[in-house]
């Protein structure tokens, strides 16, 4: 839209937009005090707590950041008095501003007061950034010296400005610990406010130490496991969710996971798709744990200290039930630009990190978020493209492990990850004209991603509250084209839908397939529920008072009939024995692996698991082993046929030479069994192996019938 704006307008028409701004103002400001006066605008409910109890259910605090962010652009026009803190809670000074903006309204917002009003809010933000924008290109350069370039200072400004009104990073959770539910009842003594009857206090225990990917999520599942709400309980509510609030440290640390043995990501009917958040970290994890799973105010003394070097259990992950893993996430700026590289970079662990999941047989994706995108331009659309594609063409070093590491030129080389996940923060609340702008970025990149020389996955991530779910608005529809063919020799562009579920999951998951079911029908709707991949939390599960694990094997079993597997977030880490990584893996084992093959080589693999527990993430070692075997043999049978010499060492040691030939088909088999790559090509090893033995038996008896009978 900005974009447009200045293609549009003249030189005359951006000094008359310039006007009609001002001039709009002053009619705002004054009509709304005569209409104040009147008793025709009642900005009232602006102050009132409750006008915003459902919106802040319905929103992150990167929404309520952005509005504060907004209000704060105003300043300088007088429609806001002063600014407010940008601490993504919309309370207090945020209320007051915008009660000071409503007053400069000619007309209230229609339906929901709050949500309305952020929109106008949006508007004028937008329309104020566009004449800005139109000033900047349409001003006279100052003179200079023709041999010199000169700089463009205003847009310069403009732009550094901006972003740092607009760029978020996904670095916010909320993850509720006994301690923090102390530090909340101990705020109502110092400050009286209404505390929820001890039955509700003890049930908040099913939501301690469970990470929410927002505000939104965390507070849904308070008020599904424990029913309270902010309408109930405001100011402890708000006092949960300040002692929830968890901030990821800038000190990043090496990704460092271990597998323990667990083997290669097993045959699943579905996939199980696990995020991986980028502050996962061993030592971080040491550092939220003993400063008893830190709020936002320790996570920021936190970044101001050197992280303390403790000795530290390195987090186990089971990739034997994970066959997608995710690094979440790189956020592309309202430019289309990589905002920070993280560890998302060719040196360090990243490299390692990828290997580790390819050994294993799991695919990697890098989790791309914006929540800038709807404000993007053609060009801003252009440069993400590029941007997205560079980091998906990262050829990250790592050093092998095992015997591979002492083999010359193959202890070293370079991993890539296999696609890429692109979360459109705040879509449900996106107009038609920008889902469809989003439609041909998305087309844009996957004919981009084509280029490279191996299949990209190209996936995108929804955030959808549950009123969303259950509104009779359409959601999913928009996404039509990238879904489903639109013709026979049109792309899929496409590969998962990924949407987070909110508590509760029960109502959540059932909402999710009738609101597809109702946007699509026929052979779409089967196809589009083939692709959507529910995201719910793992953790917590022991506490289920409907028993252990019970509502989380429910969601497995309707996620398989229903949909195309299952995310997790984040994905299960095992940091001691206490932990419930086993029992989810366990679970996700029982509904999704596929145990029905048939043959003696399936048979002997779910007979002895362990064999290919350890053989198939050492597969490339099997190879090389294979292949040295096969070569000096072949290699002795060709020297063979000129020397008589070595032909007698086989007639005198013949009993080795069988031992040898034994052991190398043991190699085989057990490749055949375990490798996936064989595995996959049993059919056709057997075929072989019985042409060969019968060219083998056809030449022997013609030699024998040439050769006639010996005297």
């Amino acid at each position: 839209m900005i974009s447009a704006i200045k293609n549009l307008l003249t030189v005359g028409q951006q000094w008359r937009l310039i006007t009609m701004l001002v001039v709009s103002q002053c009619l705002m400001v004054s009509g709304a005090a005569a209409q104040q006066a009147q008793g025709g605008i009642h900005c009232e409910p602006a102050l009132d707590w409750a006008t915003y109890s459902d919106y802040l259910i319905s929103v992150d605090d990167a929404r309520v950041k952005r509005t504060q962010q907004a209000l704060n652009r105003l300043v300088a026009s007088g429609l806001v008095k002063s600014e407010v803190p940008v601490d993504g809670f919309l309370w207090g000074k945020t209320q007051q501003a915008l009660y000071q903006y409503c007053q400069g309204l000619s007309t209230l917002p229609s339906d929901d007061f709050v949500v309305g009003l952020i929109k106008k809010l949006d508007q004028q933000v937008a329309l104020m950034a566009a004449v800005e924008n139109t000033i900047n290109d349409s001003a006279p350069p100052d003179e200079s010296d023709p041999g010199v370039k000169a700089e463009p200072v205003v847009k310069k400004d403009t732009v550094i400005k901006t972003e740092l009104i607009t760029a978020e990073q996904p670095s916010i959770w909320y993850q509720l610990s006994e301690k923090g539910l102390a530090s909340a009842k101990e705020k109502a003594k110092s400050a009286p406010f209404k505390l929820p009857d001890a039955e509700l206090l003890n049930n908040l225990a099913q939501v301690f130490d469970v990470p929410y990917l927002n505000q939104g999520a965390f507070l849904e599942a308070v008020f599904a496991k424990a029913s309270i709400s902010i309408d109930q309980y405001p100011e402890f509510t708000k006092e949960l969710v300040s002692a929830a609030r968890m901030k990821a440290s800038s000190q990043l640390r090496d990704i460092v996971l271990d597998d323990d043995d667990c083997g290669c990501a097993q045959e699943f009917s579905d996939t199980v798709y696990g995020f991986y958040p980028y502050w996962l970290s061993a030592e971080i994890e040491q550092v939220a744990a003993d400063s008893g799973k830190q709020t936002a105010d320790s996570a920021a003394a936190t970044e101001e200290k050197p992280v303390e070097q403790l000795p530290v259990a390195v987090p186990t992950i089971n990739y034997s039930v994970i066959n997608r893993i995710a690094y979440y996430a790189l956020t592309v700026d309202h430019n289309g630009e990589i905002q920070k590289p993280l560890h998302w970079h060719s040196e360090g662990q990243l490299g390692n990190f990828i290997h580790k999941a390819h050994r294993h047989k799991t695919e990697v994706d890098l989790v791309i978020y914006s929540n800038q995108w709807m404000s993007w331009s053609d060009a801003d659309q252009g440069r993400a493209v590029r941007s997205i594609d560079r980091q998906l063409s990262l050829k990250a070093e790592y050093k092998q492990d095992g015997v591979m590491a002492y083999m010359p030129l193959l202890n070293s080389t370079t991993a890539s990850p296999d696609g890429v996940t692109l979360y459109f923060d705040h879509y449900a609340d996106s107009s038609v004209d920008e889902r469809k702008s989003m439609v041909r970025f998305v087309r844009q990149l996957h004919t981009q991603l084509a280029k490279q020389d191996r299949p990209l996955k190209v996936n995108v991530l929804l955030d959808i509250e549950t009123a969303v779910l259950e509104s009779s608005d359409d959601l999913f529809v928009d996404l039509k084209g990238l879904l489903v063919k639109e013709k026979d020799d049109s792309p899929v562009y496409i590969d998962s839908l990924i949407v987070f579920l909110n508590e509760p999951t029960t109502d959540t998951k059932k909402s999710l397939r009738s609101k597809i079911e109702r946007e699509f029908s026929g052979k779409e709707r089967m196809l589009v529920l083939r692709k959507v991949i529910p995201v719910i939390t793992p953790n917590g599960h022991e506490k289920d008072p409907k028993g252990v694990y019970k509502q989380f094997k429910d969601d497995l079993i309707y996620f398989n009939n229903n949909f195309a597997g299952i995310g997790l977030w984040p994905v299960p880490l095992k940091l001691d024995a206490d932990s419930d990584a086993d029992a989810i893996a366990t679970a996700i084992d029982a509904q999704f692996s596929i145990k029905n093959g048939n043959g003696v080589l399936h048979a002997i693999s779910e007979e002895y698991p362990i064999l290919c527990r350890y053989t198939c993430p050492n597969r490339k070692v099997l190879r090389l082993v294979f292949d040295g075997l096969l070569i000096l043999i072949v290699g002795y049978g060709v020297l063979a046929i000129f020397s008589r010499r070595l032909r007698r060492v086989y007639n005198r040691h013949s009993i080795y030479f069988k031992l040898y030939l034994f052991a190398m088909v043991m190699v085989f088999m057990t490749s055949l069994v375990c490798d996936p790559f064989w595995r996959e090509r049993r059919d056709s090893v057997f075929v072989g192996a019985l042409l060969s033995v019968a060219a083998l038996f056809i030449i022997r008896k013609y030699t024998r019938a040439k050769q006639g009978a010996l005297p």
